[in-house]
């Protein structure tokens, strides 16, 4: 079973675990510290894991690329990505005598932001993704269900590898040929009861979509058939609702040998509180088990009493 342990430093909260030469690393940036990510990350070479939480930018985002070259997944659930204008993001088009300053958003995925095959958390915050984000990366899943993205940009998914991609009902605007020679595309999952109204007509021009299901709520299949572009998927199936989906998993937590343990079945950042209700530490918690080292003391963690 992975096991985390953390050791609280002045920048930053990171934990980290090798096992048989892979190294599992949870970085937590401070406020005004995006930008030196990189800094922070022990044996870079090894990391096959990488969960951040707190304040990012492009820098951030094109250390990853160029230097973690064993990346395997990457969870960016906490994480806030910051507008950063400079010549140190991810843009990599021009010559580096001509390199001029590059804008990018707040809570935007810059472009070409991660390479090779990963497994990729987004971030809650996330609202828009540059339409080249992910152009050399290989996303099979890209869920993006728990964003806050409002805009599904032109080209997204352009000759991509995804074979399964959710959009959040928080999306206004779907632009044109987002799946365009997406040829691994095989699940397009929605949750809307009524599709946007901002929908380009050339959104789905692709024969990807057309060998695609799309998935829609219970009771909405006539109305995505009956709706262009929408009835250019191939097959429109209604999900079954089972009533779970809304039900919030608590994480496990128990105390063995001085030590808190945390067993939790998504990504997410738990607060722990003394008996006088003061916090004393939030902690980035994994997939998996995570170790927690406090002072001898009595706390709360999540509504549990607990004893160190």
């Amino acid at each position: 079973m992975k096991a985390n342990v953390f050791f609280l430093t002045f920048f930053t909260l990171t934990a980290f675990v090798t096992v048989n030469g892979q190294t599992s690393q949870q970085i937590e940036m401070e406020e005004g510290n995006a930008g030196s990510l990189f800094s922070k990350i022990t044996e870079p070479e090894t990391v096959t894991r990488l969960t951040v939480s707190g304040e990012i930018n492009a820098v951030d985002f094109c250390q990853i690329r160029e230097n973690l070259n064993k990346l395997e997944q990457i969870d960016l659930t906490n994480a806030r990505i910051m507008a950063y204008k400079g010549k140190e993001g991810t843009h990599v088009f021009q010559e580096e005598e001509e390199v001029t300053d590059i804008e990018y958003r707040e809570n935007e995925l810059p472009e070409i932001c991660l390479s090779g095959e990963l497994e990729v958390v987004f971030p809650v915050s996330l609202k828009s993704i540059h339409s080249a984000a992910l152009s050399w990366a290989t996303v099979p899943k890209v869920d993006l269900s728990k964003t806050a993205m409002e805009i599904i940009p032109a080209y997204l998914f352009w000759y991509s590898y995804a074979k399964e991609v959710r959009i959040p009902t928080s999306v206004q605007e779907i632009q044109i040929m987002i799946f365009g020679h997406c040829e691994n595309l095989k699940d397009v999952h929605v949750g809307w009861t009524t599709p946007p109204a901002k929908c380009s007509e050339k959104a789905f021009d692709s024969f990807a979509a057309e060998n695609a299901t799309l998935w829609v709520p219970a009771g909405t299949k006539s109305t995505y058939a009956g709706t262009d572009p929408w009835s250019k998927f191939g097959t429109i199936t209604e999900t079954t609702p089972t009533g779970l989906e809304a039900l919030p998993v608590k994480p496990a937590i128990s105390v063995r040998e001085g030590k808190l343990f945390i067993n939790a079945e998504k990504a997410q950042r738990l607060d722990i509180f003394n008996l006088q209700g003061q916090k004393v530490r939030t902690v980035s918690v994994s997939v998996g088990e995570t170790v927690v080292v406090l002072a001898p003391g009595t706390y709360i963690v999540d509504g549990n009493k607990v004893v160190i």
